[in-house]
């Protein structure tokens, strides 16, 4: 899944909010564990989340990613993570997940807004329905392109 959004915020704003995983508790829902692994934030990083199922019939998910993240040039900024394997032990009743990767870049545009690319390939793990699993991902992403704006607009 793929989002681009122009959000009236400065490069560097959006980028201390989304390539910091540590602050994603307080402007994602769903995330009830979320802390560093290793490394120094927002530069390169390893960082856990363990996420709440979103309906009753569904086990929590968990995932361990690798996070870089810094300057592209001509004043842009993001990040890209993917999972890594083995980096924290899986827990019972909670799956992990196989796949998590994905990227936020973000360019000046003009007036101090910025143009953000989001992107994120999941595959959750279990025995959720393919077609649940594509449906929720539209929802998703128009829910975290909605909640980043909400907290933009907090942190002014």
């Amino acid at each position: 899944m793929r989002a681009t959004v122009v959000l009236p915020s400065p490069v560097d704003r959006v980028f201390a909010t989304v390539c910091d995983f540590s602050t994603y508790r307080a402007w994602l829902d769903g995330i009830e564990e979320a802390r560093l692994v290793s490394g120094t934030i927002p530069a390169q990083y390893e960082f856990y989340f363990r996420y709440t199922g979103r309906y009753l019939i569904i086990s929590s998910r968990d995932v361990a990613v690798r996070v870089q993240g810094g300057a592209r040039g001509n004043g842009a900024s993001g990040c890209e993570w993917s999972e890594v394997a083995g980096r924290v032990p899986e827990r019972r009743g909670i799956v992990r997940m196989p796949l998590f990767r994905g990227s936020w870049s973000i360019e000046p545009v003009d007036g101090g807004r910025s143009r953000v690319v989001y992107q994120a390939a999941v595959r959750p793990g279990g025995s959720i329905p393919d077609g649940m699993v594509r449906s929720n991902a539209v929802s998703e992403l128009r829910d975290v392109i909605e909640r980043l704006r909400r907290r933009l607009a907090e942190i002014r």
